[in-house]
């Protein structure tokens, strides 16, 4: 895997697999995408808000859709972009400093992590890359539900704008 590219902004792509925050002087963001890792000088939250623009609507305008649509209110998997079929969702609270964001279509599965103090769970991605997480495996399955809840209601928005 290549390393080491600092970038002052990040677009998603269809090879990102997670965002992640981190402490660090010169980033707040470390990305893993399928064949490389990426440091980036935006939180993570701010890495989702900028590519939903580009995506075609902003943060609040999905939040209100997705709530409109589903009913769902609380850590709500995004459409980042749709017509490219990249969706992610957050381990937290997307304001809280240690919110990731997981990309559904790279996950492999979910393994639960025994005997650590600070790990819950092992996120194992398709490329044979894994992450640990203090989320529970619990919590991670509930998110990839309602990401693929909110996909289908994207799937059955196609052809209509969602905000």
């Amino acid at each position: 895997m290549k390393e080491g590219i600092i970038l002052n902004k990040y677009i998603a792509s269809d090879t990102t697999m997670i965002i992640m925050p981190i402490k660090a002087i010169e980033y707040y963001a470390v990305v893993r995408e399928i064949d490389r890792t990426v440091y980036v000088k935006q939180t993570p939250f701010e890495i989702i808000k900028e590519n939903l623009l580009i995506g075609g609507s902003d943060y609040n305008g999905r939040r209100r859709s997705i709530t409109y649509k589903l009913g769902m209110q609380k850590k709500l998997p995004m459409p980042i972009n749709p017509a490219r079929n990249i969706y992610a969702f957050p381990t937290h609270a997307p304001s809280q400093f240690h919110c990731q964001w997981i990309f559904t279509e790279h996950i492999d599965h979910i393994h639960p992590v025994k005997h650590n103090k600070k790990y819950k769970s092992a996120i194992f991605f398709k490329n044979n890359e894994k992450v640990f997480t203090e989320v529970s495996p619990y919590i991670l399955e509930t998110q990839i539900i309602k990401s693929w809840k909110v996909r289908k209601a994207m799937e059955g928005s196609r052809g209509t704008v969602l905000l």
